[in-house]
């Protein structure tokens, strides 16, 4: 294997990512730390969320990984991420732009895991031995900090807060009825052509619509987050409606509006910064960790179908009391429309 990617001498337990802070259903997940927010993130191939600063912290200072993975210092950069494949439990680092390039290319992924598969790669008894126990070690400890909930490393170290839904149940979206796909879009100019979205039929009541993006601009790293410019044209005449825009890099977002929109409320979300222009008289909130330090769950850019796995489709149906109307995005976007 190239330098920039290699399989650890451990296999993950079956806790482990759940340990970490990712609830989905993936096959290969990532984990890196954000140091301008100091937070650990999550990725896969559909969704991007906060993870558990914790866990992370206990993990990387276990007495079996510090020899493995101090050089990278995963505990303050971002240059080196960790990724898991969550069906041979094969741990891996690599440096976050190739690790990304991995989660967007499946069939990356599909080599990674031939060239890394037991037929592949034969090892010795005494090494399998040891996984094993390396293994239960680490999932004893992963256990335990599920169990305790993390309270020893909350009181040393704050972490950015999630947004707390109100408390009666989450909205469905809309059972017993089918949405339509949206037509294909291009995701704009510079865009990763990568469109996908659903409209739920309506019968005229207050709407809730939605529009996920990874990043508007791709020329960006730790140090250096450039803001991303994404043009939103509305053209969805004569009904109430709740506009939320998400991106995990920081953007402008541009407003663009037809006579006789009506918007009541424009919601962001972002772990950067968010920003609107062109919403003058309309009332926005913010949440995004850098901005406000309050974010949603997670920053889905992809349409799955799955709500157990876009924490923020159901967070937002409650916090605005009504149902999704529709969902559009792209891992890198800059114009969309609502029609």
């Amino acid at each position: 294997m190239s330098q920039s990617i290699h399989r650890l001498e451990l296999s993950a337990p079956p806790q482990f990512e759940k340990s970490l802070g990712y609830s989905g259903n993936r096959r290969w997940v990532s984990w890196h730390w954000e140091p301008d927010v100091e937070q650990l993130v999550y990725q896969d191939d559909k969704q991007i969320g906060s993870a558990s600063n914790a866990a992370w912290q206990v993990f990387l200072g276990h007495s079996q990984m510090q020899p493995q993975l101090a050089e990278y210092q995963l505990d303050r950069r971002d240059r080196h991420w960790l990724l898991l494949d969550r069906t041979t439990r094969n741990l891996y680092v690599g440096e976050g732009s190739i690790v990304q390039s991995l989660l967007e290319q499946p069939e990356g992924l599909a080599l990674l895991a031939s060239l890394d598969s037991p037929s592949t790669l034969a090892k010795p008894q005494s090494q399998t031995i040891r996984h094993l126990v390396n293994a239960a070690i680490i999932g004893a400890t992963a256990s335990a900090i599920a169990a305790l909930g993390f309270v020893s490393w909350s009181m040393l170290k704050p972490a950015p807060q999630s947004v707390t839904p109100p408390s009666e149940p989450i909205l469905s979206n809309k059972p017993g009825t089918a949405p339509a796909m949206l037509p294909a879009g291009t995701c704009g100019v510079g865009g990763s052509g990568d469109f996908g979205g659903v409209l739920y039929p309506t019968n005229g009541g207050p709407e809730l619509h939605v529009v996920g993006i990874y990043e508007a601009r791709s020329d960006h790293s730790a140090n250096n987050r450039q803001v991303g410019v994404v043009r939103v044209n509305v053209e969805r005449q004569n009904q109430p409606m709740v506009l939320a825009l998400s991106s995990y890099e920081p953007v402008e977002w541009q407003l663009n509006l037809a006579p006789n929109v009506q918007i009541e409320k424009i919601i962001l979300n972002g772990y950067h910064d968010q920003t609107i222009v062109g919403a003058e008289n309309i009332p926005v909130e913010e949440y995004s960790y850098e901005g406000t330090g309050t974010s949603f769950s997670d920053f889905p850019h992809s349409w799955t179908g799955d709500f157990a796995n876009a924490v923020m489709i159901p967070q937002l149906q409650a916090l605005t009391g009504r149902s999704l109307t529709s969902f559009q995005g792209c891992y890198r976007g800059t114009e969309f429309s609502l029609r």
